[in-house]
């Protein structure tokens, strides 16, 4: 049997689903076929990267796709990204070591997505707003024709069918339909691996120290840190541990290859006589839960990357089948967001008639340029992330270059105005360029091995100019505002990456109303 749809969309996880429902949400009367294959819905803490949202994900899926009250009631408000960071001569205690966090919500809400309840939600979704879902559907083949349309074969419960689709796009996760039948895969300088899993109880981070003081600030339930994304840091490596909504926790061991190749943490077992040698305080809490362990998984080389993911003969590649940088930062659902986002405009101009040529080629560049500049923050720098001196710094210059613009782009609902992106492809370059000169001094500081600081905490949402970046991502701006925003944003990080330049070479600096007295002063460089 064959259909003709508008939209075929291969895969039927976050990316696929999420545009589903964004498509059918611009235009009702467009056809969506989603070919997933594995049966729906899936199990609660499916066994998936991608639980921990930032802003740019966050704002897609509350605003973009109306899941506000899904996001509230069955999944969890984020408690931010908190780091641990554990030099050399750390003890196992995490109260000594330099926290990186905060005591109170940054203003712009996030979340932890248990992926096996959010993907369940969203078929539902799609299928309300009128869109077509077949799970247990297994692509057999994908015969691409700008012109005549694209032919989709599968099978289903032995039986095979056909679909004729104007636009195809590749949602298929690292199955790569579509990039690899094009031969589009793309090497990246990055190596790292990872090995994950989950348990059916919490594992709460507040109760892992006894130190006076560890609680403070976070004595009540919903200001407790087992709501944030949790860092363990040492140099080469960190560990994730990641609360879900229906009382599980995912814990996930994330390494530099070259440092600590995967061999040493690729079965549960090694996982865990790793966790003890690295972290044994997350060891010991393994040990004890480890009757509750759900699943295991182990991946090599994770990082993706291709040649195109947009084309003007109407087929695309969206999320984990183009492009995946890392999980440090959480940005998998913000290139979803993204990427879908393009995708989206690009099918609506088509449909009205719009040559959709140019704008494809420009998407295309902006979106593949954003993940080349993204690889940067990740490449050659697991060296860092044991240093409680440079590695608080990296995290505030990246969370400062993350807000300034592109998560200021995409939230001020600018990413395809054209206009707008004519000064986005200078303002790039321009972030570009700085951020590969800070990544760079991050490893030289690193490496002139700064002494490390007492232990402390840093309180991120407290430094007033990241709050501020915070706080003005959704701000009623008119075009002439939002332009002159982005260039002052442009303009602080630039006098950002000044004043860190010169801590790092040592040079004087007047008192900054950036980077708070109180944070120089606590990793032991006074202004």
């Amino acid at each position: 049997m064959s259909t003709n749809v508008d939209v075929a969309i291969l895969g039927g996880g976050l990316a696929g689903l999420t545009l589903a429902l964004q498509l059918r949400r611009a235009d009702p009367g467009i056809s969506v076929l989603v070919l997933e294959r594995d049966a729906h819905p899936p199990p609660m803490a499916a066994h998936k990267v991608g639980e921990s949202t930032v802003e740019i994900g966050a704002f897609y899926l509350r605003e973009t796709l109306g899941l506000g009250d899904h996001l509230r009631t069955d999944q969890l408000r984020k408690f931010g990204l908190r780091f641990f960071i554990r030099s050399d001569a750390a003890s196992e205690d995490l109260n000594d070591r330099v926290e990186v966090g905060g005591t109170v919500y940054l203003p712009f809400e996030s979340y932890q997505l248990d992926r096996g309840r959010l993907e369940a939600h969203l078929g539902q979704a799609v299928l309300a707003r009128g869109g077509r879902f077949v799970d247990s559907a297994a692509v057999r083949s994908v015969v691409l024709d700008g012109q005549a349309g694209h032919r989709i074969t599968y099978v289903r419960g032995g039986e095979q069918e056909e679909v004729l689709a104007r636009w195809v796009i590749d949602a298929s996760g690292r199955r790569e339909i579509i990039k690899r039948q094009l031969n589009l895969a793309k090497p990246t300088g990055h190596r790292a691996s990872a090995a994950w899993f989950r348990f059916s109880v919490e594992l709460n981070i507040d109760d892992w120290s006894t130190a006076d003081g560890w609680r403070q600030g976070h004595e009540q339930k919903h200001f407790s840190r087992w709501f944030s994304t949790n860092h363990l840091m040492g140099k080469g490596y960190w560990v994730w541990v990641i609360p879900l909504s229906h009382g599980a926790t995912s814990v996930g061991i994330v390494t530099d290859e070259t440092i600590h190749p995967l061999s040493t943490y690729s079965t549960l077992e090694r996982a865990i006589e790793w966790l003890d040698e690295h972290e044994p305080l997350c060891a010991a809490r393994v040990r004890e839960h480890r009757e509750h362990i759900l699943d295991f998984k182990a991946l090599r080389n994770y990082a993706r990357n291709a040649e195109r993911v947009f084309s003007p003969d109407r087929w695309c590649i969206s999320g984990e089948a183009g492009l995946f940088l890392d999980p440090f930062y959480s940005p998998g659902s913000d290139f979803i967001a993204m990427g879908n986002t393009f995708i989206c405009d690009l099918v609506m101009r088509d449909r009205a008639g719009e040559p959709i040529a140019q704008r494809a080629r420009i998407y295309d560049e902006l979106y593949r340029g954003y993940g080349q500049h993204s690889f940067v923050v990740y490449e050659g720098q697991y060296e860092v992330f044991g240093d409680p001196v440079v590695m608080p710094i990296k995290v505030i210059w990246d969370f400062a270059m993350y807000w300034v613009l592109f998560a200021f782009v995409f939230c001020q609902g600018r990413l395809c105005d054209l206009s707008a992106l004519q000064s986005l492809r200078v303002d790039l370059d321009t972030v570009a360029r700085l951020n590969r000169e800070m990544q760079a001094l991050f490893l030289a500081w690193h490496r002139e091995g700064p002494p490390p600081p007492p232990p402390g905490r840093i309180e991120l949402p407290g430094i007033p100019f990241l709050r501020a970046l915070n706080a003005g991502l959704t701000a009623p701006l008119s075009s002439a505002e939002f332009r002159a925003k982005l260039a002052e944003n442009i303009e602080l990080l630039e006098a950002l990456a000044e004043e860190i330049q010169a801590a790092a070479n040592g040079g004087e600096r007047e008192t900054s109303e950036l980077l708070m007295p109180e944070v120089w002063n606590r990793l032991g460089l006074p202004v």
